[in-house]
Order: C-alpha cells, then structure tokens, then sequence
C-alpha cells in the first residue's frame, strides 16, 4: 500500500510568508514606538510620577493584549482544526489545504493527531487566560504602589572639585 500525501498549496504558503512579514514587521514597529513611549515617560519626571505609572501600566497592558491575542487565536484554530480531524478521522482534513506536502494519517493515527491538537488548543487557552489573570494582578499592584505620595528629594550633588593649584 503506498502512502497517500497531499501537495502543497503554493498560492498559501505564499500568502502565509506574507502575512508572517507583515506581522514581524508590524512586531518590529511596535517595539520601536513602546521604546519611544516609554523615553518620553522618563522624561515627564518624578513631579509626574502617578501620571507616568498610570501610562505605563496602559502600555503594558496593550502590549500584553496583543501577545495574549496571537496565543489565543492560534488555540483556537487548533481546536478547530483538531475537532474537524476528529470528526473526519483524517489528517489534514478534507478540503484543507497545506503549506508542505504532507502525509494522509488516517484512523487511530489521525485520532491521536486530533487528541494532541485538542489538549494543546485547551493548554494554549488556558495558560493564555492565566497570564491574563496574573498580569492584571500584577500590574495593579504595581499601580497601587506607584501611586502613593512620595516626597521628592533631589539627588545630592557631590560638591565642585577645587581647582588645582600650579606649583
């Protein structure tokens, strides 16, 4: 018996090479911008302290919205896909198309496929809202403590050095 394997969809890998540049590039921006953002945080000063907390936290939180997003999205594809091979008890489904050739499972080898996909998608969904949960904790502790009334004192500067005399 020969090993059935369906081809690969050039006109998806190529669509998938760009939407992953774009998403890279995209990464890459954001990077740049939050370094920015937060250089201008610094220089608001300690007068502005609760305002620069308060911005901070903000930022976290979209960039945290956004590598939580990318976690939970790809989850949930796998549970789709993952029930859709249950259901079909084959790998890769049918009509599914693939960015590399790939061999046909089928039967218990596309079940335990499909079991895989199932716990991984739920594990992936999970840990996704966990870190959710414990970074909205986190930062509002941080917020809490960032926001008490401090005294501001100024840093001590260290006295002029004296000029040296000629000899």
């Amino acid at each position: 018996m020969s090993e059935e394997i369906q081809k690969a969809d050039p006109r998806l890998r190529l669509r998938i090479l760009i939407l992953l540049t774009v998403v890279a590039a995209f990464g890459a921006l954001g990077i740049l911008y939050l370094h920015a953002y937060l250089a201008r945080l610094h220089d608001l000063g300690p007068h502005l302290q609760p305002l620069a907390a308060t911005r901070t936290v903000r930022a976290a939180h979209v960039f945290l919205a956004v590598l939580t997003g990318g976690a939970l999205g790809l989850g949930l594809y796998l549970g789709w896909i993952s029930r859709r091979v249950l259901a079909s008890q084959r790998f890769p489904p049918p009509g599914h198309r693939v960015i590399s050739d790939t061999r046909v499972r089928r039967g218990r080898q596309a079940r335990r496929v499909g079991l895989c996909g199932l716990a991984f998608a739920a594990l992936t969904v999970l840990l996704t809202a966990a870190v959710v949960w414990q970074a909205n904790r986190l930062f509002g502790q941080l917020l809490d403590a960032s926001l008490k009334p401090t005294i501001y004192v100024p840093a001590e500067r260290p006295p002029p050095e004296m000029p040296r005399q000629q000899r």
